[in-house]
């Protein structure tokens, strides 16, 4: 996973891929789901995030949007 982080601050910045104090990335909105995040990335453009998703996407790690939670469960909940 190293390579991958490296790939990533190259990518995005150092100061853009978190990977410390990462507790409060931990729980979703609801405090529902938890987990343990190898990193926080914030990309600053569309053009970046399309670039980390292709370097996820070559790498495997798990990748998930805080809001996309939200959608998801609302989407369940509605078609239960």
């Amino acid at each position: 996973m190293s390579d991958f982080l490296n790939q990533a601050r190259a990518l995005l910045g150092d100061a853009h891929v978190l990977t410390s104090d990462l507790a409060g990335y931990a729980t979703d909105w609801r405090g529902v789901f938890t987990g343990v995040p190898l990193a926080v990335c914030r990309p600053a453009d569309t053009q970046q995030v399309a670039a980390l998703v292709t370097l996820c996407a070559a790498h495997g790690p798990r990748r998930e949007h805080r809001s996309a939670r939200r959608q998801h469960q609302h989407v369940r909940r509605r078609h239960a």
